[in-house]
């Protein structure tokens, strides 16, 4: 490969394609493609829609719409919107917008719901003629008044000790962003900084945690 690659960088693209077609790998076919595709574009469009790599894909849709097939490029789009690349928001907004050009309303319509789920960003808010398109919130979660309530009743019947563990507890027994800050809020009013600082970076790790896994 890195032979192949010298050769090509010489100026001498038909001795680099010679090498690599002796190396039969994905790579190697889609360094061939890019070579061809100035010279022989379809044959490196076929190696291109033969390859597992989203950037083949998308530089078959390249040619594709040189070549003004444009309803072939929609099903190469939704596939590329599909995958976790970099490629997928683009993919998607030419899905609509060709889809919109060619009167293909499915098309058109998987591309809007691609893009708003990616979340806010500037695409979808094109797609969208200026709107942003979020989704719905989900509920409030109603534990955190009910620990709060209990704690407000036993210190009404002077068990300020029993308020005290429950503030303390109640983040370990439902881990939940709305529990965490209503149990630090109580302990921080009620002089406990300490507790409250705990329940503060227990949070902080879950929530780092969580994001590195993601991103994983």
């Amino acid at each position: 490969m890195g032979l192949a690659k010298a050769t090509a960088n010489l100026d001498r693209p038909k001795d680099a394609l010679a090498i690599y077609q002796t190396i039969n790998t994905p790579d190697s076919q889609l360094a061939q493609a890019d070579l061809l595709a100035e010279t022989d574009p379809k044959q490196a469009l076929a190696q291109y829609l033969a390859s597992p790599y989203p950037v083949a894909w998308w530089n078959a849709t390249r040619i594709l719409e040189a070549q003004k097939r444009l309803t072939e490029t929609l099903p190469l789009y939704l596939r590329l919107a599909q995958t976790d690349t970099a490629f997928a928001d683009d993919a998607a907004y030419r899905l609509y917008v060709l889809g919109k050009r060619t009167g293909d309303r499915q098309a058109e319509s998987q591309g809007k719901a691609l893009l708003n789920g990616l979340g806010p960003n500037w695409l979808a808010i094109r797609a969208n003629d200026g709107k942003l398109s979020l989704p719905e919130a989900p509920p409030i979660d109603a534990a955190a008044e009910r620990i709060l309530a209990r704690v407000d009743a036993l210190e009404s019947i002077g068990r300020e000790d029993l308020a005290h563990l429950e503030l303390v507890l109640a983040s370990r027994a439902r881990r939940a962003p709305e529990v965490d800050l209503a149990a630090a809020e109580g302990l921080s009013a009620r002089g406990y900084v300490l507790d409250a600082q705990a329940i503060a970076r227990g949070t902080s790790e879950i929530t780092s945690a969580h994001r590195s896994s993601s991103g994983a």
